[in-house]
């Protein structure tokens, strides 16, 4: 008889962007596939020191049969964490590439896959230890203080995106509206930023204010979108700002992209994949993205999950064709939900990074 796996968390880091991670090890575990414990304080693993002041705050390790050694990065860039990728045995990135994995790593370093945020439908206690073993109240930890108190209350003080409320069957009959929200990112808003750095968050957010022009004076009510109303896109760009100031808010934002299944993704910060790209599929929308840098595994591919663009032409171009080709639109949204329920879902990512490791005879 098969023991099951056990797994250990250092769960060091109070990061959203780990939300998914540590979902998809607590319903691995509600679900009887795994054993599951944390660690909350400083710890030595395999003679690495990890202390809790600390943290990896784009990654996590996680110690699989006392034998393996994981590390999950889930940060925007292609860079490695230098450290966890000498000490971990294998090394799943999120914004991963061949191209940017140096010759010697090949072999440890995988793709993990999309990345958004996402906690179980129940907090549990594990949830609240990991605050109280934050070393500080950083923005996270007060956050998730009030995603905690909102979940045990059943009080609203803070939206929580869950697996139940962050995904949706695909709507056939829907009418063909496009949706297209995001931020602009101010490139003055860290000091001391590099100067390519700030390059990039300027393209990012010039590519942004052109589909969002170019879709809007197209397809005219069919579309919603724009910048949300921060000071600097009320400075920068006024007219490519969404219609109203309160709909960018986590549950708004989603309660309109039900109703809209066409959606805009384009490149984010450091060349990576938006949590709105891993929010479309959750709901089975309908894609027209940007060329991805780094493209999720497992198959998902461009022409049957998303249509590519790569200018704010080809843009409206690829909508125009989901507009009339009832057919295509349909099948990028069955696809997407095929892919959530195979792929996506944290306990399927994390179950096939585990898969990875132990074997074929481990089915997550």
């Amino acid at each position: 008889m098969n023991t099951l796996p056990q797994c250990r968390l250092l769960a060091h880091s109070d990061s959203p962007h780990l939300s998914q991670v540590h979902t998809g090890f607590r319903l691995l575990r509600q679900a009887g596939k795994i054993s599951l414990q944390y660690t909350f304080a400083d710890c030595r693993w395999r003679n690495q020191l990890f202390l809790r002041r600390q943290p990896p705050l784009g990654g996590m390790y996680a110690l699989l049969n006392d034998q393996h050694l994981l590390y999950y990065d889930v940060r925007d860039g292609a860079d490695f964490d230098e450290t966890a990728l000498a000490t971990a045995d294998v090394y799943f990135k999120r914004s991963y590439s061949p191209a940017h994995t140096p010759p010697a790593w090949q072999a440890k370093v995988k793709p993990l896959g999309l990345n958004y945020e996402i906690y179980p439908d129940k907090a549990d206690w594990a949830d609240v230890r990991k605050l109280l073993a934050q070393p500080s109240l950083s923005r996270y930890t007060l956050r998730h203080l009030a995603r905690l108190v909102s979940q045990a209350s059943g009080y609203p003080l803070l939206f929580v995106p869950t697996l139940g409320n962050i995904h949706a069957l695909p709507d056939p009959d829907s009418e063909p509206r496009v949706l297209f929200m995001m931020h602009a990112w101010d490139p003055e808003e860290v000091a001391d930023l590099p100067e390519a750095i700030r390059h990039d968050r300027h393209v990012v957010n010039q590519m942004r204010a052109e589909c969002v022009r170019a879709l809007r004076q197209t397809f005219g009510e069919r579309f919603y979108g724009g910048f949300a109303h921060s000071a600097y896109a009320l400075k920068h760009y006024p007219d490519a700002l969404l219609p109203e100031r309160g709909a960018s808010d986590k549950a708004s934002y989603l309660q309109i992209l039900k109703n809209h299944p066409i959606c805009i993704a384009t490149t984010g910060l450091h060349g990576s994949v938006g949590w709105k790209f891993g929010e479309y599929v959750a709901f089975s929308r309908a894609i027209v993205s940007e060329k991805l840098l780094f493209p999720p595994p497992q198959g998902f591919a461009a022409g049957s999950h998303y249509l590519e663009f790569t200018s704010p032409e080809e843009c409206v171009a690829a909508v125009s064709r989901l507009m009339t080709d009832t057919v295509l639109r349909q099948q990028l949204m069955q696809n997407n939900h095929a892919y959530y329920r195979q792929h996506l879902r944290p306990d399927k990512l994390v179950g096939q990074t585990l898969a990875q490791v132990l074997g074929g005879e481990h089915v997550f």
